[in-house]
């Protein structure tokens, strides 16, 4: 997926989170902490989304990151054990030995949303390269 491709989807699933909430335009801005025309920019493809952006929907909306950023899994989170399992990593990853850097980020990636997919998304585009 190129960056306009990445544009359009967000906007796409930016509109779906509004109608979802039966928002407007304005209100969305105001929940996102931007003026109305930025948000329209967003709608409209113009902007990619700022990472305070991701952010903010996936707290305030509930709405799955993996799903946003990704396209994977479920638009919005379903409870809070949803959350906690897309946390923790698989049963099988968890087996493995790691070494105490991989602990660390592991730990830090429960911690905050945000750097867990960073990494995956730059996961993604590595393994993207390598096919």
């Amino acid at each position: 997926m190129n960056f306009i491709e990445i544009k359009k989807s967000f906007s796409e699933k930016l509109i779906s989170i509004k109608k979802a909430s039966s928002m407007n335009a304005k209100e969305m801005a105001g929940i996102l902490g931007i003026k109305r025309e930025s948000y329209e920019r967003y709608e409209k493809s113009s902007f990619a989304p700022r990472m305070h952006t991701l952010y903010t929907l996936g707290k305030r909306f509930r709405v799955s990151l993996n799903w946003l950023i990704l396209d994977e899994g479920p638009m919005f989170l379903s409870s809070e054990a949803e959350v906690k399992k897309n946390l923790v990593l698989s049963d099988t990853a968890q087996n493995v030995q790691m070494s105490s850097d991989i602990k660390e980020l592991v730990e830090s990636m429960e911690k905050n949303p945000l750097l867990r997919y960073e990494i995956l998304a730059q996961f993604h585009r590595f393994k993207k390269e390598e096919s």
